[in-house]
């Protein structure tokens, strides 16, 4: 292991012969192995990585077990002779293979990173693609109603692409930040109803948290649907007010998260059931919420406030 040819030739080396002045993070190998060999005699024993030179200066990768061993003569009488002596056993172990394999290992999930970041690249950008067909062909229809219908559909469209946009920018491709995409989800839909926006202030009160794509889709939807809700029927006329946007955990069941979507406009009308209504609007809430295997809850005192709880996608 060390390029000796012989156990004369080992042992008449010292140690320094065994060892670059330098280990990888800049520090001295003597002050390093000193070190370790004071931890090992007070904790009994320490486990590191180093790397070591060859008598050729060729180097290796090894991992070290120092262990303390205390001898002496315990069956004497003599206080002198009963004084413990400590020695340590030093076990290395040439780890040039394994560290070679973690290298293939991280350069494989390196690889598979960057298609997943292609992946959900290409994903937004067809969704985008999507998005604006449906604008370009709301241009061409007179109806109203069918217009109304388009920008709903675009919207939806453009909260799912907004996903795949954070994930995309996201250090980790598995999870986004939930409150960052509320503010980019709100700031798209205050622009596409922008004659609307003017009467609503919109106030956020987000707890930071990372969620999965398959919690943060139905999430971003059902907060599309009941924002642009509170902006198309809660204020008419020339009524000013709020919509608030509150996300965290649940107060009565730590395991479960609330998402809360409120307004102190006009209210919801209470001769319709929005469990049961026509619309689209809440019938896909009321699906995504059973999506994510939670319930939601309607409070019609002062404006409209939906509550929705669900279980943490971590602890389910």
């Amino acid at each position: 292991m060390f390029g000796c040819h012989s156990k004369v030739e080992f042992c008449s080396q010292q140690f320094t012969d065994f060892s670059p002045a330098l280990q990888p993070n800049h520090q001295h190998s003597l002050l390093l192995f000193q070190n370790a060999i004071e931890q090992a005699l007070t904790t009994g024993n320490t486990r590191f990585e180093w790397i070591y030179q060859r008598l050729d200066n060729t180097l290796f990768p090894a991992e070290v077990l120092l262990t303390a061993m205390e001898i002496g003569d315990f069956s004497s009488p003599h206080p002198l002779q009963n004084k413990e002596n400590k020695l340590l056993q030093a076990v290395v172990r040439d780890i040039t293979e394994r560290k070679r394999n973690e290298e293939k290992i991280k350069a494989s999930l390196e690889e598979k990173e960057v298609l997943l970041k292609e992946i959900h690249h290409r994903v937004k950008n067809n969704l985008q693609v999507i998005s604006s067909l449906l604008r370009l062909q709301s241009r061409y229809i007179t109806d109203p109603q069918i217009l109304e219908m388009l920008q709903e559909s675009q919207n939806r469209v453009q909260s799912m692409a907004l996903v795949h946009e954070q994930l995309y920018q996201s250090a980790d491709l598995s999870r986004i930040d939930f409150a960052d995409y509320i503010h980019s989800l709100t700031s798209h839909l205050y622009q596409a109803y922008e004659g609307n926006a003017k009467r609503a202030k919109l106030l956020i009160n987000v707890t930071p948290v990372l969620l999965n794509i398959d919690t943060a889709v139905p999430c971003g939807l059902i907060i599309n649907e009941l924002v642009s809700n509170s902006l198309k029927y809660a204020f008419p006329g020339n009524n000013m007010g709020n919509i608030q946007i509150d996300f965290q955990n649940s107060l009565d069941n730590p395991q479960e998260l609330c998402l809360t979507v409120q307004d102190n406009g006009i209210g919801f009308p209470k001769a319709i059931d929005f469990r049961n209504s026509g619309t689209l609007g809440l019938r896909l809430v009321c699906s995504l919420v059973r999506q994510l295997v939670g319930n939601i809850e309607l409070e019609n005192d002062l404006g409209t406030m939906f509550i929705i709880k669900f279980p943490h996608p971590d602890l389910r």
